[in-house]
Parts: C-alpha cells; structure tokens; sequence
C-alpha cells in the first residue's frame, strides 16, 4: 500500500510536532543499567545545551556512579537508581503532545531523584537510600560532593532524610 502526498505529509507534520514518539522507540532501547546512553539520545533528540538537565547534570553524574558501581555494597540499590531515572524520564516525555521544553526535562530529571533514591525498585521496598550503609552514603557524597548545594537539592536532602527519620522510627520497638 503506498500513501498519497496527503497522507504522507500529514504523517511528517505529526512526527514533527510529536518527535518524542516518533522516537521513543530510540530513547527506550538506550535505557541500561550498563551505560548512559540514555541521556545521549535525549540530548541529541531535544537539544538544551550545557545548562540543560543533561548536559549540566546527568552526563556528568551518570558516569561517575556507574565508574564507582561496583563499589558500592548495595549495588541494586545503584542499578535501580539508575534505571529509575532514565524510566521515569521516559514515562515523562510520554505524557507530551508536544516535545517538552528544557525547562521541563531539567525539572522531570532533578525531581525524580529523591523518589529514585528512597524506591529505585518499585517491588523491593527494602532497597533504598535508608537502607544503605555508611560507606555507600558516603560514596554517593564524594560524587555528588559540588552538585548538592543547590537550593534544589538541599530540599531533596532534607526530604529525603526525614523519610528515612520516618522510616527508621516506625522500625523501632521499645521493650
């Protein structure tokens, strides 16, 4: 069956104004717990430059964490994080009727660290960032050592430790 002009001009003007799932298919095969393709394919897909969410953030976190992965004692927990992000990412882009604006991608990326932290694996409740032990605490500090003192990820922080001070004091028994 071959389209008419009509058709296939319609088909190009959808694609463009909906490029996200016109390549979507390309964002969903790079999502791996092995790399950071993830965040190439998107700022190839909607460019925002060095002060966008993935040039000024996930291309410099990404390979670190997955640099020091192995270091960790609770991998799962790192994989899971990662994972959680590029998915949540994904899930985001595909609510859009349009492509979103950098603005957008920046506050969908930094806004799903806390939730990726504290529940990387949504069916494993005990892999979480109240979980970890000291050393893989502080192995997440000396890669993020400069990116958290930002107004933004001070909020996350605080969130993030009253959940485990939640989670922690709902743990305890007294006898």
């Amino acid at each position: 069956m071959t389209m008419s002009f009509f058709q296939y001009s319609f088909l190009v003007i959808f694609c463009y104004s909906s490029i996200v799932w016109c390549q979507s298919s390309d964002l969903e095969a790079s999502i791996s717990e092995d790399n950071c393709e993830f965040y190439n394919v998107l700022e190839k897909l909607i460019p925002c430059g060095k002060d966008g969410y993935v040039q000024g953030f996930a291309e410099k976190y990404c390979p670190q964490f997955l640099s020091q992965r192995n270091k960790f004692k609770n991998i799962e927990w790192n994989n899971g994080v990662h994972m959680c992000l590029e998915k949540t990412m994904l899930n985001n882009l595909r609510t859009m009727s349009e492509p979103p604006s950098c603005s957008q991608i920046y506050d969908w990326g930094f806004n799903s660290h806390s939730n990726c932290y504290l529940q990387p694996i949504a069916d494993q409740p005990q892999i979480s960032f109240c979980t970890l032990s000291a050393s893989d605490i502080a192995r997440i500090a000396l890669i993020v050592k400069g990116g958290i003192f930002n107004r933004q990820s001070i909020v996350q922080v605080q969130q993030m430790l009253k959940f485990c001070l939640d989670h922690h004091l709902r743990n305890v028994t007294f006898t």
